[in-house]
């Protein structure tokens, strides 16, 4: 497996303790990082037009342009080569697609150490994660909080 860490991204408060710990992590390796943002537009929850569903699919790609330019800008200031990806897919899908494509060693996600039912349920991105990736996992716990790490 390669030097690379992929950076599950969205801004909230666990993503931001995920980028911490990539942070203080993939200096000592030498590891760069890749950092992404995956979206996925549920044919149920989403927009009922197909024009609606283009300016909600940019407005998404424009939170995630956001996000990870954040990510990339502090990873940089750590003197850690970057690259990013917006993309998308189901989440936990486009973190390991990402993560085969490019050689990852290792995928980085945060976690709110949420109810397992409610994972179960609601479809937790750690937990399929869990159950379906080839690439080794860090899972970073995080306090229960605000949404974002940032103001």
């Amino acid at each position: 497996m390669g030097n690379t860490f992929v950076l599950g991204y969205d801004d909230s408060l666990s993503a931001n303790a995920a980028l911490a710990e990539t942070i203080r992590r993939a200096p000592p390796l030498g590891a760069d990082v890749c950092v992404v943002f995956g979206y996925y537009i549920s044919a149920f929850g989403g927009p009922a037009v197909e024009g609606e569903s283009t300016d909600f699919r940019s407005q998404l790609e424009g939170v995630g342009s956001r996000a990870v330019g954040r990510a990339v800008a502090d990873l940089e200031a750590a003197g850690i080569t970057v690259s990013s990806r917006i993309q998308e897919g189901r989440p936990a899908d486009v973190l390991m697609a990402v993560a085969t494509e490019i050689g990852a060693g290792t995928i980085v996600v945060g976690t709110v150490g949420e109810n397992p039912v409610s994972g179960a349920l609601l479809g937790s991105v750690v937990l399929k994660l869990v159950q379906r990736s080839s690439t080794p996992l860090l899972i970073v716990p995080t306090q229960k909080g605000p949404k974002s790490g940032r103001s």
